[in-house]
């Protein structure tokens, strides 16, 4: 098992780092992010109309997690029908 990353990846980030690009990367795919955060959002009010449920605070990446009131089925149960579909 490698403890230590790879020489590749860290070296490429240096060079981004000490010219200061990462922040113009960072800031292009940020965007990105933030507009499918905005259309899958936009996407579960409008399609989970009438159900009482919340969206959690989207801090980052494009993980949006969804609180139901009252679910009738774990929250386990939920995914695997999900899955399925």
């Amino acid at each position: 098992m490698n403890l230590t990353p790879s020489s590749t990846g860290p070296i490429l980030a240096r060079g981004l780092f000490a010219e200061r690009q990462i922040e113009s990367l960072t800031a292009s795919v940020k965007q990105h992010y933030q507009d499918k955060v905005k259309l899958i959002t936009e996407c579960f009010i409008e399609h989970l109309d009438g159900i009482d449920f919340k969206i959690h605070s989207v801090e980052g990446a494009i993980f949006v997690w969804l609180w139901f009131k009252d679910l009738p089925v774990s929250s386990y149960e939920l995914y695997q029908s999900k899955k399925a579909f």
